[in-house]
């Protein structure tokens, strides 16, 4: 079971999704949360799901789960913008 929070969009059992930056393409079996299986999950929902993935893949903290029809792409620039609070002596 991966869990997550659903950024944008929304997530549907039995969706086609593909997962970033590997490339894999699966098929959500299983939503839940709260340990409550559910049918749907909306943006800013904190969920569990369980997916079809073949044994070889190496999934790791920070890939990206995405529709399959609009699938996520990886960024050509970013700009950060910091704040420094506390600076040690």
């Amino acid at each position: 079971v991966l869990a997550g929070r659903v950024a944008t969009g929304k997530m549907t059992q039995g969706m086609q999704c593909f997962v970033a930056p590997l490339g894999l393409i699966t098929q959500i079996k299983s939503i839940q949360t709260q340990h409550k299986q559910i049918q749907q999950a909306l943006p800013g929902d904190l969920v569990g799901f369980n997916c079809a993935f073949p044994k070889s893949s190496n999934l790791c903290q920070g890939f990206v789960c995405g529709d399959l029809a609009d699938p996520p792409k990886e960024a050509i620039d970013f700009t950060a913008k910091l704040f420094i609070l506390n600076r040690p002596k």
